[in-house]
């Protein structure tokens, strides 16, 4: 989920430029990105785990 998704219309407001501008400077949403990243990483493994162990070719 984005800022966008949360707060619709964000983007065209002053104050959408500033956390904009802050999330480049403080990388904000970066620890959130790398997280949901590592969750799914770890779930496309489960899924093809489970898919070898019912065809293993």
């Amino acid at each position: 989920m984005t800022l966008e998704h949360v707060f619709p219309g964000l983007r065209g407001t002053p104050g959408g430029t500033i956390l904009a501008a802050a999330n480049n400077l403080l990388d904000i949403t970066g620890p959130a990105d790398a997280a949901a990243g590592a969750i799914l990483d770890n779930h496309i493994r489960n899924v093809i785990a489970e898919i070898k162990t019912i065809d293993p070719r």
